[in-house]
């Protein structure tokens, strides 16, 4: 790689970490192609990318993108997921597959301006997904306000009631 081509590179990775609403670095020694074929795959499910990156190109991208607090993740091989989309799916399919595949290890990453380590990740992935999350938010507001509409139905309901039970005490 010439330095043209280094520069365009760290000049990519600063972009990409600007863009992505989170990046998740892992550790991959000792895994095949296939394996990291079949990784590659699931992150393309994810709408997220997978790039094998060069540890000093992306030090001196995070320089650049003012994230240095990123770069004690960049030892050793390294891989790095980043998506645009939900961070929670990028790091529930980052976790499965690490469920699958103990060769693939997470260091940490960045989730929407935040530092995160893997014990983050791991309870990330745990949470379900934004649908389902908003799906029981509406819920417990259309149960709310149900009840708030019997309260104030029961109130007239009761007035009736008691008029109704003074008026046979009124015959007797």
């Amino acid at each position: 790689m010439n330095k043209t081509q280094k520069v365009e590179e760290v000049a990519q990775l600063a972009a990409r970490f600007a863009k992505a609403k989170a990046a998740i670095f892992a550790d991959f020694r000792g895994m095949s192609v296939t394996q990291m074929t079949d990784l590659r795959t699931k992150m393309r499910r994810t709408q997220a990318t997978l790039k094998v990156v060069k540890n000093r190109l992306v030090k001196r991208a995070l320089t650049a993108a003012k994230l240095e607090e990123l770069s004690s993740f960049f030892t050793g091989p390294t891989a790095m997921a980043a998506s645009e989309g939900d961070a929670a799916a990028l790091a529930k399919a980052l976790v499965e597959f690490t469920k699958e595949n103990e060769k693939l290890q997470l260091k940490g990453g960045y989730i929407e301006g935040r530092v995160v380590d893997s014990r983050v990740l791991q309870a990330l992935a745990k949470l379900p997904s934004r649908e389902v999350l908003l799906g029981q938010v509406a819920g417990v507001l259309r149960a709310t306000a149900q009840q708030v509409v019997n309260v104030l139905s029961a109130v007239p309901g009761q007035l009736v009631r008691v008029l109704k039970a003074m008026e046979g005490v009124k015959k007797s």
